[in-house]
């Protein structure tokens, strides 16, 4: 036992051991952000997402350790401690900046905040260089205690969630079971379900906007022949859960920590289970998956989302969780490069566009077709104007935004649905659903729209065009769990129980 202690005491009084073992504090410090911020969201990141973040940190972490090496003329421990020190300023810059903007005292500019935090942690790391031999290495393992502590407990938090998704999976796996295709009847017909993601209710554009235009398109679409329920509301903000909550037609309980239950259910949904054992072919156009990577894959007969890496590709580093943690670093002042040319918006752009071409043509799919489509419009980013011509990248974020790219989804929605209509046989004229998961979540805090209604933050877009159905008897507030009930009762024969109207929800979600 003393000959091994004696060999470690002895590698760590190498002049190599000495440069490598202080590195520990600064790269604990370092990459606690990446593993907090993945264990918020592990429900919704990828691990290779959350790999390529590590790794990036690793690399700075090593670079600066590199450079202050020599202005402590290789003494590790200090070296250690100054990587620390601008790590502080470094990953916290973003949180502050949030948060000095949001509390809305005095503009707050990258322009004045960056500078100041850089001087600031100029003269921290002075005051660093300036302690005793026996301070300095209070510092370093204070630094190491104190985060090798945060990360064991990061990694306990981490094991539950990663243990709940295998199950989820596995009992997943087990209840999938092949539904009997059985001969639809030639009277069955064909069913698009349009989602439209962060499209807030009309009367949310009357109140806020003092939009006009989502009246003459109210007007478009009764003309028409649809069904529009302005009163409609979503009983949480939450995608997966919406689009969980109907395609099932069952109401998950709004918990965080549930996510991956709602994304099985939505992968394996009731209703479109339902559908094939009645014959239907069905297919999904999605792109919640852009915000959504742990999503499976919806099973249907036919699959088509977005998808912007090539076959081998390790993607990129800016992804939605990269984007994230850069977000609270010093990288936020010059978040406009990071988001520049971001290969998922190329992606985005363009499956946009191709099903506004390929939906309306379907007639190389047998029939009857159940046509699920969830366009990530007019949710952020906000790349088209009114006209669907690109803004420029750097407003891509921008909350003011929101209503130009609100009304090119409008004149989208009335394209798709004059296009649909007329390619469709007079004799079985199809159902279409359009609905948003939820409203617009502008927040109280939001810097570019200030006072917006919060109660309209569930508020729905919900109009139906039902080909012989009695539109009478649906109501201004008809809770999207119905969806499919509605349907299924009146063309499939079945016998789904209605639920009341959703008067109460949560203004959480992702």
């Amino acid at each position: 036992m003393d000959q091994t202690r004696d060999f470690i005491n002895r590698i760590l009084e190498t002049r190599a051991a000495r440069l490598i073992y202080p590195f520990i504090a600064p790269l604990l410090f370092g990459l606690y952000p990446a593993f907090y911020y993945y264990t918020k969201n592990a429900t919704m990141v990828q691990s290779a997402s959350f790999g390529r973040v590590v790794l990036a940190y690793v690399l700075l972490i090593l670079a600066l350790y590199l450079v202050f090496l020599p202005f402590h003329h290789f003494n590790g421990t200090r070296a250690a401690n100054s990587v620390s020190v601008f790590l502080l300023f470094f990953n916290t810059y973003g949180i502050i900046y949030n948060e000095l903007r949001d509390a809305d005292i005095f503009r707050i500019e990258h322009l004045t905040l960056l500078p100041l935090l850089l001087l600031m942690a100029g003269y921290a790391l002075w005051f660093t260089m300036r302690l005793a031999k026996k301070q300095a290495a209070t510092l370093w393992k204070g630094t190491v205690i104190l985060f090798t502590a945060l990360m064991v407990l990061t990694v306990l938090r981490l094991i539950p969630i990663e243990v709940k998704k295998a199950r989820i999976q596995r009992e997943a796996n087990r209840q999938v079971e092949a539904a009997a295709i059985a001969e639809a009847p030639s009277s069955y017909p064909d069913i698009y379900y349009f989602i439209f993601d962060e499209f807030s209710g009309v009367e949310a554009m009357r109140q806020y906007f003092h939009n006009t235009e989502v009246d003459e398109f109210k007007a478009f679409l009764e003309d028409n022949g649809f069904f529009v329920m302005e009163d409609s509301f979503s009983s949480s903000n939450h995608t997966v859960h919406q689009m969980a909550v109907r395609m099932n037609y069952t109401e998950y309980e709004y918990k965080q920590g549930d996510q991956p239950i709602w994304h099985e259910a939505l992968a394996n949904a009731r209703g479109i289970a339902l559908l094939e054992s009645k014959g239907y072919t069905t297919m999904v156009f999605e792109e919640i998956s852009m915000l959504h990577p742990t999503l499976p894959d919806i099973h249907a007969d036919y699959l088509f989302h977005y998808n912007y890496a090539t076959e081998g590709d390790m993607g990129i580093l800016f992804d939605e969780f990269g984007m994230l943690v850069a977000d609270t670093t010093m990288l936020y002042a010059f978040d406009d490069f990071y988001r520049l040319g971001n290969p998922a918006d190329q992606a985005h752009k363009d499956f946009i566009i191709s099903l506004q071409e390929r939906l309306p043509n379907l007639e190389d799919i047998p029939s009857p077709r159940f046509v699920y489509t969830h366009l990530m419009i007019p949710h952020q980013p906000f790349m088209f104007d009114r006209n669907g011509d690109l803004v420029d990248v750097t407003f891509f974020q921008n909350w003011n935004y929101y209503e130009g790219q609100y009304i090119y989804t409008m004149k989208y929605i009335e394209k798709m649905v004059t296009r649909i209509l007329a390619n469709a046989d007079p004799a079985r004229p199809p159902v279409i659903i359009l609905q948003s998961d939820h409203g617009a979540r502008i927040r109280k805090n939001n810097q570019e729209l200030k006072g917006f209604p919060q109660e309209m933050l569930r508020n729905i877009l919900f109009a139906v065009y039902l080909p012989g159905y009695d539109t009478s008897t649906l109501t201004q507030d008809e809770n999207p769990i119905n969806t499919l009930p509605i349907i299924f009762n009146h063309y499939l024969g079945e016998d789904i129980p209605l639920q009341a109207p959703n008067l109460q929800g949560t203004e959480e979600g992702d």
